[in-house]
């Protein structure tokens, strides 16, 4: 069989996945947000986000990252109601679909070293270890990683 026939080999799902990670590349964006939050222990809440951005009127795609995932919202951006947003917010949730997909589907990638990193913190919450290093850093609120 020649390479011009292997896509054929993919089974719907896995056309899905290479198709959405393409989206995601594009159109997608992951984000550690550190809030000031007075009642919290240390006085911030870190919280990781994954989103996709798209016009109304490829909801669809939206739809297919949803469909995909099992889970996330759909709704329009705030100060653009004409671009819709699909965001997953639950740690967990990035957790157990979200980075196995980077891993698996974001090989080549332009943003696959944002990719790496944005795992490297979710392991640092699954294992607690976020707590221990926001509070003896004396930047707590800089950037958890920056461009080359």
């Amino acid at each position: 069989m020649g390479a011009g026939n292997q896509q054929e080999r993919l089974s719907t799902e896995e056309q899905k996945k290479w198709f959405l990670a393409g989206l995601i590349d594009g159109e997608g964006s992951v984000c550690i947000s550190i809030k000031r939050h007075s009642p919290s222990p240390h006085g911030f809440l870190v919280d990781p986000e994954f989103f996709i951005y798209q016009h109304r009127n490829r909801r669809c795609l939206l739809e297919l990252a949803s469909e995909v995932f099992q889970t996330g919202r759909i709704f329009p951006k705030q100060g653009n109601p004409d671009v819709l947003v699909y965001a997953i917010t639950s740690r967990q949730t990035i957790s157990e679909k979200i980075i196995p997909f980077l891993e698996s589907y974001m090989t080549f990638s332009g943003k696959k070293r944002d990719y790496a990193l944005f795992a490297e913190a979710i392991r640092l919450f699954e294992r607690r270890e976020h707590r221990t290093r926001v509070r003896s850093s004396p930047h707590r609120e800089a950037c958890l990683w920056d461009e080359p």
